[in-house]
């Protein structure tokens, strides 16, 4: 109980009002066992938020998460069932945002990051210990570590020439537990970690290219953002096996 409530703390999921909203219930593909909720919202025209907040002993590390083409077949929880990529432009696979930063600085906005969720997994490690000086120490050691795979990992991606509607990245899970958050602002500004500025709506939930009636699909493995250099990465980011879908409403 106690991770929990730091955890909600920590990360500060900000409450907003959205005209548009679909979301489901992740099933387990050919199980069918919930593991929690996926809600895209959209104010069209002017910012979306792609939310994930999942438990289940088989989440760790990073799982590529995308919208697929497709519905899942009734019964609910047979993934194969939900066609590719959702790419009505056709193009190749990507990250979930084209106007990543490169060069130097991508290093410091991956730093940024790192450290920002390093810190926050470090102080929740702390404090379960139940000590604010574990808490501390721990946040430090956090900060220092995600700062270094944060800055890594901006470093190596660099920017998307092209990306899926329905890319999304990856979802990084933590003992089980995944709590993912992207916010799109319609503008211009400078981009923070999880809050990314676009020319237009990322994703809608209305008409012929909606979201709405396609299917969410968490996969086993990282997606390599079409930077794998093969035709697999080109095409799924080489994620892997499909572990849990869902289908938006």
């Amino acid at each position: 109980m106690l991770l929990l409530v730091i955890f909600a703390a920590l990360f500060v999921l900000t409450e907003q009002a959205y005209d548009q909203t679909a979301s489901c219930l992740m099933k387990i593909h050919n199980d069918g066992t919930d593991i929690g909720r996926v809600t895209f919202s959209s104010t069209p025209g002017e910012k979306q938020r792609v939310l994930l907040d999942f438990q289940h002993p088989s989440l760790n590390g990073e799982h590529g998460f995308h919208v697929h083409t497709l519905p899942v077949a009734e019964g609910g929880h047979d993934c194969s069932t939900a066609g590719g990529h959702f790419n009505p432009h056709g193009v190749e696979h990507g990250a979930h945002h084209g106007a990543m930063h490169e060069g130097k600085h991508g290093v410091e906005h991956g730093a940024h990051h790192g450290a920002h969720h390093g810190a926050m997994d470090g102080a929740m490690d702390g404090a379960m210990d139940g000590a604010m000086d574990g808490a501390m120490d721990g946040a430090m050691d956090g900060a220092m570590d995600g700062a270094m795979d944060g800055a890594h990992q901006e470093a190596a991606d660099g920017p998307a020439s092209s990306h899926h509607v329905g890319d999304f990245g990856n979802a990084i899970a933590r003992d089980g537990f995944v709590l993912h958050q992207i916010d799109y602002t319609v503008g211009q500004g400078i981009d923070l970690p999880r809050n990314h500025y676009v020319e237009e709506d990322r994703f809608v939930l209305e008409g012929e290219k909606s979201f709405r009636g396609r299917t969410v699909i968490l996969h086993e493995d990282t997606d390599d953002l079409g930077r794998g250099g093969d035709e697999g990465s080109r095409k799924t980011g080489n994620a892997g096996n499909r572990l849990a879908c869902c289908t938006l409403e």
